[in-house]
């Protein structure tokens, strides 16, 4: 029984789908950027939408497409004439986009979803984590890093400072406390 049962799992495992697996991207303030998005080769898409998920992918998106034409009604304002197909063609199902001068506020998740069939709820071919790092923000949170770090051990030598001249005063003294109780202890002759 077991051995049929692990006959069924290795075959149905290359069929399954992990379209579900979130690619992650990172960029830097004004590149361009591929959002990368592989519909099913061979069929006419019909439909391609391009959301983000933090930002009500239900009402608004990044891109859409449907047929050959876009439409902007419901576009985000901010990827307004930024966002392009790679290929207008859409040849064998690539529905990648191209987003143009990103920004920290690009910083997000986007879902690409594929209609072929006229009707039909379009499914999730994609789903990217892009995130637009600013080196100038690296740069003051290295420097804010730096003095924190600094002041920090400015601090412990300034409170070692005391510590070793108490240190010093004990040890003197003690010093001088062995070498008269040493005098004293000389036998006489």
């Amino acid at each position: 029984m077991v051995p049929l049962a692990l006959f069924f799992v290795l075959l149905t495992v290359p069929v399954l789908d992990f379209s579900g697996d979130t690619k992650n991207i990172t960029a830097k303030p004004e590149e361009d950027v591929l959002l990368h998005c592989q519909g099913p080769r061979g069929a006419k898409v019909e439909l391609v939408k391009w959301s983000r998920t933090d930002l009500d992918p239900d009402k608004f998106y990044v891109f859409f497409l449907r047929g050959n034409h876009t439409n902007g009604i419901y576009q985000l304002p901010s990827y307004h004439d930024r966002v392009t197909l790679s290929d207008p063609e859409t040849k064998e199902g690539n529905v990648s986009v191209v987003l143009e001068n990103v920004s920290g506020n690009d910083t997000g998740t986007y879902e690409c979803r594929v209609g072929i069939r006229e009707g039909e709820e379009p499914k999730v071919y994609s789903t990217i984590h892009l995130k637009v790092e600013d080196p100038a923000a690296e740069d003051k949170e290295g420097y804010h890093r730096l003095v924190v770090g600094l002041s920090v051990a400015g601090v412990l030598i300034a409170l070692s400072i005391p510590c070793f001249i108490i240190c010093c005063i004990i040890w003197k003294r003690r010093n001088r406390l062995t070498k008269s109780n040493s005098y004293n202890n000389v036998p006489a002759e």
